[in-house]
């Protein structure tokens, strides 16, 4: 079962990454920034517009947004700070 994520990474270079992030945006009427909080898992949308999303994709909706328990949230945005202070030195 692929999750919305998966989905994402199936697209190979970045210029479709965008793309499918604006794609993504624009059936669901939110912003970019509201996307990419979904593919981080800080955000998870609505019953709804998980429905048009997996409608988008052709996916099943189950699955498509695992839950997320705090512990792992909590690591994955350990993890981006500290790549992001090694990219900044």
């Amino acid at each position: 079962m692929k999750t919305f994520k998966d989905c994402y990474e199936e697209v190979s270079t970045m210029s479709p990454k965008k793309m499918w992030i604006q794609r993504i945006a624009k059936v669901t009427h939110r912003s970019e920034a509201t996307v990419r909080m979904w593919l981080s898992g800080r955000q998870v949308p609505e019953v709804l517009i998980q429905e048009i999303i997996a409608k988008e994709l052709g996916v099943p909706i189950e699955g498509l947004f695992p839950k997320i328990d705090a512990q792992e949230l909590y690591e994955q945005e350990f993890i981006a700070v500290m790549e992001n202070e090694i990219i900044n030195q």
